[in-house]
């Protein structure tokens, strides 16, 4: 038994499923994940904290 079986921990979804809402997340929330793709957010990242 695993740790994490003695603990009684289960995953609240099947991995197949899991991966289905993930991709349906980053379908539907381009606009999070767009400027960190582009650049844009390590721009502003860098103006913010370069010391």
């Amino acid at each position: 038994m695993s740790k994490i079986q003695k603990i009684g921990w289960q995953p609240e979804y099947k991995f197949e499923e899991a991966i289905r809402e993930t991709i349906r997340w980053y379908r539907n929330n381009e606009w999070w994940w767009k400027p960190l793709k582009s650049g844009e957010y390590l721009a502003y990242y860098k103006k913010q904290y370069n010391q």
